[in-house]
C-alpha cells in the first residue's frame, strides 16, 4: 500500500512537471517510511517506464521525458527508464513493461493500448497504466487504469488571443497530428479566441502513416495556408510535425522580405529549440 501510495504522487508530481515545463516541484520524498528494527521492509524501489513512439518531437513527449529524468535524480526510490517504440508498437510496448515489473507505464491516449489494458490490466494488479491526452468521455478499462485530461480549450483560447494580436491579415493557422477528440479540443479553443479578437482561422490535418513526425507535411501544408487564405501565424499541434510549422514561417519570410510571420510553439520551449539548433534568427 504504502508503494501504491508513493506512486501515485509521484504521478501528480510527474504531471505538474509536464504542465509547468520546469524544474521538479519541491515536496515530501514519495519514499515509503522506515519501518521499526525487526519489522519486515518493502522494496522502495518505484519503476516508472515511459512507452512513446514521439521521443525526438521537441514537444510533449520530449518534455514528459525530461521532467520524469528530473524526478528520478532527485528520488532516489525511483528507477525510470523511457521505452521508444515504433509507430505500431505502442501496444507491445506498454505490455512488456508491465510485464518486467514497471510499477507505472505511461503512455499517450491510444484506442488499442485502451482495448489491450482492458483485456489484460487484472494480469497485472501491481502496475498502474497512466494513459495522458484522453478525451472528456473516457472511462478506466481496469481498476488499476488512470488517466491524465488536461483544458485543452482553455490554454489555446490564449493561444488564439496571441495569435491573432500579432496576425497582419488576420487569418490565423492551426495545423493538427490527426483528427481527434484531443486534437479538436486544441483547435476550438484556439478558433474562439482567434474569433473574440475579430479574426478568422485556418485548419489543417497532417494525417497519413506519421502525423506527429512529418515536419515537412506541416511546412506544406502551413505554405499553402498562407498562399490561398493569406495565414500568417501557424500553430502546430502535431508533435514533432509542428516544427514544420516553424519552417514554412521562416521560409515565407524569407521569401517575402516580411518579419511578421510567426510560429507559436506548444507543449515545450520550442523557441530555444529553433534557437539551439540555429534555424531561427
Amino acid at each position: 500500500m504504502k508503494k501504491l501510495l508513493s506512486a501515485l504522487l509521484l504521478l501528480a508530481m510527474m504531471f505538474a512537471c509536464v504542465s509547468c515545463g520546469s524544474e521538479p516541484a519541491e515536496t515530501v520524498d514519495p519514499t515509503p517510511a522506515e519501518t521499526t528494527e525487526g519489522a519486515e521492509t518493502e522494496d522502495k524501489t518505484i519503476k516508472i517506464v515511459f512507452v512513446t513512439a514521439e521521443l525526438g518531437d521537441h514537444s510533449f513527449a520530449d518534455n514528459s521525458d525530461l521532467s520524469l529524468q528530473g524526478i528520478a535524480k532527485d528520488y532516489p526510490s525511483v528507477e525510470y527508464s523511457c521505452s521508444q517504440v515504433g509507430a505500431d508498437g505502442l501496444v507491445n510496448g506498454v505490455r512488456e513493461a508491465a510485464q518486467n515489473g514497471a510499477d507505472i507505464v505511461v503512455f499517450g491516449s491510444d484506442v488499442e493500448v485502451d482495448a489491450m489494458v482492458g483485456e489484460e490490466g487484472k494480469d497485472y494488479p501491481n502496475t498502474i497504466f497512466y494513459e495522458y491526452g484522453v478525451s472528456n468521455t473516457w472511462e478506466p478499462k481496469s481498476d488499476n487504469h488512470l488517466c491524465a485530461n488536461f483544458a485543452a480549450c482553455h490554454s489555446s483560447y490564449l493561444g488564439g488571443i496571441v495569435a491573432n494580436s500579432v496576425s497582419q491579415s488576420k487569418v490565423c493557422a492551426y495545423i493538427g497530428g490527426q483528427e481527434s477528440i484531443g486534437l479538436y479540443e486544441w483547435m476550438i479553443g484556439y478558433v474562439q479566441g482567434v474569433y473574440n479578437t475579430n479574426g478568422t482561422t485556418a485548419y489543417s490535418w497532417v494525417a497519413g502513416s506519421s502525423p506527429w513526425s512529418d515536419p515537412a507535411k506541416a511546412k506544406e501544408l502551413s505554405t499553402a495556408l498562407y498562399n490561398n487564405y493569406g495565414a500568417d501565424v501557424f500553430w502546430g499541434c502535431a508533435g514533432q510535425s509542428g516544427d514544420g510549422c516553424f519552417m514554412a514561417a521562416i521560409d515565407l519570410r524569407e521569401k517575402t522580405g516580411r518579419d511578421d510571420i510567426w510560429g507559436i510553439g506548444v507543449d515545450a520551449d520550442q523557441h530555444a529549440v529553433f534557437a539551439s539548433a540555429d534555424k531561427e534568427d
